[in-house]
This record gives structure tokens, sequence and C-alpha cells, in this order.
């Protein structure tokens, strides 16, 4: 009985213990990872109506665009969007044409 009780012992200190605490190392990992990727998104989510008007005058996609930027489609299609309503425009070719004929560039 006494052996039993040592080996129950040795298993979860050799075998048990590492693997807990593996598993808070990978949760802590995963806590910290998921929190950098917030603060990313926060802090590129300052995306400028100018900028996306450049890509699209490049030829993106709103998908090559988010991509590029590490953004979601859907915020680069919302952000399209207002940039639309604030032009008074319906369709993104009509953005592309205006970011075209104004020269909007990396340049400017």
């Amino acid at each position: 009985m006494y052996r039993f009780k040592t080996l129950d012992f040795y298993v979860f200190r050799e075998v048990l213990g590492p693997l807990c605490l593996g598993l808070l190392v990978l949760t802590f990992a995963l806590v910290v990872g998921r929190l950098l990727k917030l603060i990313e998104m926060m802090v590129n989510h300052g995306v400028t109506p100018l900028e996306i008007l450049r890509l699209l005058g490049e030829g993106r996609s709103l998908q090559q665009i988010a991509d590029a930027l590490g953004l979601s489609y859907k915020t680069i299609a919302n952000n399209s969007a207002q940039i639309k309503a604030k032009l008074g425009v319906q369709r993104t070719a009509e953005l592309i044409r205006i970011a075209v004929q104004n020269n909007v560039s990396s340049e400017t």
C-alpha cells in the first residue's frame, strides 16, 4: 500500500506537475497573445480614409486592403461605406475613379 502512495506522489510530481505547469503557461500565452492582438487592432484601427482611397486607386480590392493593413474585411468595408457617404457616391468604382482623377497616391 505504501508503494502506491509513493508512486502516486511520484507520478504527480514528475508527470502531472510539469503538465499542469505547461497548461498554465500555454493559457497565459494565449491570453497575452489575444491582448496584444486587441491592442494592435485598436492602434491600427486609426486607418485614414485617404489611405483606403490610395489603396483603391492602386487597384486593390477591399480584401487586399484589409490584409495589407492587418484589419478585418468588415472594418475596411465599413470605412469604405463611410467614405462613399461623405463623398456622395454609391459604388466602389466611383471611389476608384475619384482616387485616380485626384492622383491620390503614396506620394501625397
